[in-house]
């Protein structure tokens, strides 16, 4: 194996290497994720969990008559706080795999 160098700095700050996900082909190889970026998908990801987990506490709320459930109006806006973290995960790993994708088509015929 080589060794690891210094990683490559952006105007986010150090970058850190990762593979999102390797079963599903969604990206081969390593892709260089600034610190800043990596740490807002981590938030979005964990906003995403708990807020799930508020809305399965929910459920079984409706379920059980001694526990209140959430109201319909925050039922819905966790619903949409949901959809816009993931949305926004998805758009910043499409962008980072999309970015990657043209630096490597234009190092192939620059």
């Amino acid at each position: 194996m080589s060794e690891q160098s210094e990683l490559p700095s952006t105007p986010d700050g150090p970058v850190a290497l990762c593979v999102f996900n390797d079963s599903t082909g969604i990206v081969e190889g390593p892709i260089e994720v600034s610190e800043a970026l990596f740490n807002s998908l981590h938030r979005s990801l964990a906003g995403i969990q708990a807020i799930s987990q508020i809305l399965a506490a929910s459920g079984v709320a409706e379920e059980d008559e001694n526990q209140e459930p959430l109201n319909n109006f925050l039922v819905g806006g966790l619903t949409d706080a949901i959809q816009m973290l993931s949305a926004f995960s998805i758009d910043a790993m499409e962008r980072l795999i999309d970015r990657r994708n043209s630096a490597e088509c234009g190092g192939r015929h620059g």
